[in-house]
C-alpha cells in the first residue's frame, strides 16, 4: 500500500512539472499569436498600403537580396558542412576536439554577440 501512494506522488509531481510547462508554453504560444494577428489586422485595414509596399522597388530588392544570400549560405553550408561532418564522424585525428570545438561555437554564442564582434573587427578598416 506504501508503495502505490509513493509511486502516485511521484506521478503527481512529475505531471505537475508537465502542466506547468504546458502553459508556460502555451503563454508563448498566445503572446506570439496575437502579436501576428495584430500585425495582420494593421495590415487588412489598409490594402492599398500594403500593394504599395510590396511592389516597391527597394523592398522586392531587398527580398530577392535575402533570398540569394541564403541560398548561398545553405549551398556552402552544405558542401562544406557535410564532408567535414563525415569526416569528424568516422576518423580520430590529433586536433579532432579543437576542430569540433570550433563547430560548436555559433551555436553556443548569441548572434548578436557575434555581430557586434564582426562590426567591431570590420569597422577598425
Amino acid at each position: 500500500m506504501v508503495m502505490e501512494s509513493r509511486w502516485s506522488m511521484d506521478r503527481l509531481k512529475r505531471e505537475k512539472i508537465h502542466i506547468i510547462f504546458l502553459f508556460s508554453g502555451l503563454f508563448l504560444i498566445v503572446f506570439v499569436c496575437i502579436t501576428l494577428g495584430n500585425m495582420f489586422y494593421k495590415q487588412a485595414e489598409d490594402p492599398p498600403g500594403l500593394i504599395d509596399a510590396a511592389t516597391d522597388p527597394m523592398v522586392l530588392t531587398a527580398i530577392w537580396i535575402s533570398i540569394s544570400a541564403a541560398t548561398c549560405s545553405t549551398l556552402i553550408a552544405f558542401f562544406f558542412g557535410v564532408p567535414l561532418a563525415y569526416f569528424l564522424a568516422r576518423k580520430d585525428f590529433p586536433g579532432k576536439s579543437i576542430i569540433e570545438s570550433i563547430v560548436d561555437v555559433p551555436m553556443v554564442i548569441p548572434h548578436i554577440v557575434a555581430g557586434i564582434a564582426l562590426y567591431g573587427v570590420f569597422m577598425l578598416w
